[in-house]
């Protein structure tokens, strides 16, 4: 099981920031999972909800209005650049495409930094995701947040357009054994909202392709590493026993 840090590891950190992507990466997670919108003066950004905590639109603030409302950096695709190219040709990026807009700009990194690393691109916008695995030549996956109805003859019918073998599914609605049958029609599985230490064993348990978590520590990772570095780091170790409350979970609004 891969073990994705969602949104870079926040504990300490504001989220879908560079720093949190290099905590996490320091860590020895195997990918980062991050969210991209374009700002009001057309940068596509890092950031995930889709308002501010005053309820202006993210999509309608410039870059700098937006780091003016909430009180730091945020980071841009093209500061995200960088990091991704130096972090491995092993690591995974999972961007997630929060509006249609963000399209472009994503296919035209990825297609850049192709080789240097491995990329998912995800979104709740299924159209833009058959668009992006057209142009883009990486693993493009459905994020859901529901259990598909059994197809006829009882097995669930996935319903994947020609070019997508990978669902993102919501912890909430879903089990094992919907991951074994998306396993049986070669579809890959990634689970996300897992919150306590017991959803992630269950998630462990149901033999996915990998788990996008806010807490990597409480994942079995494929190297087994992200708990003995934890160990070893007092300050991060001391922040396991934070709680980070539940955010909207990438849920359609």
């Amino acid at each position: 099981m891969r073990v994705i840090s969602h949104r870079g590891y926040h504990v300490d950190l504001p989220e879908n920031t560079i720093e949190a992507f290099e905590r996490a990466l320091a860590m020895g997670v195997d990918g980062i999972e991050t969210d991209v919108w374009i700002s009001g003066d057309g940068i596509p950004i890092l950031f995930h909800d889709r308002l501010t905590r005053d309820g202006r639109r993210v999509t309608q603030l410039a870059k700098a209005g937006l780091e003016e409302a909430v009180g730091y950096a945020v980071p841009s695709l093209a500061d995200l650049e960088g990091l991704i190219a130096q972090s491995g040709a092993d690591k995974l990026w999972n961007l997630e495409l929060k509006e249609p807009r963000a399209v472009d700009a994503v296919v035209a990194m990825v297609k850049r930094l192709r080789g240097r690393a491995q990329f998912l691109i995800s979104s709740f916008w299924h159209p833009v995701v058959v668009r992006a695995a057209s142009e883009s030549g990486v693993e493009c996956g459905l994020l859901v947040a529901h259990y598909p109805v059994p197809a006829g003859g009882g097995s669930q019918g996935m319903g994947l357009p020609a070019g997508i073998a990978t669902m993102v599914w919501d912890f909430a609605r879903a089990d094992g054994a919907l991951v074994r049958e998306a396993a049986r029609q070669e579809v890959k599985s990634f689970v996300f909202g897992a919150v306590t230490p017991e959803d992630h064993a269950e998630v462990a348990s149901w033999g996915v392709e990998g788990i996008i978590t806010d807490r990597p520590e409480w994942a079995v990772g494929s190297r087994g590493e992200i708990s003995g570095f934890l160990e070893g780091k007092g300050r991060i170790a001391g922040d396991i026993e934070k709680t980070i409350p539940v955010s909207d979970w990438d849920l359609p609004e």
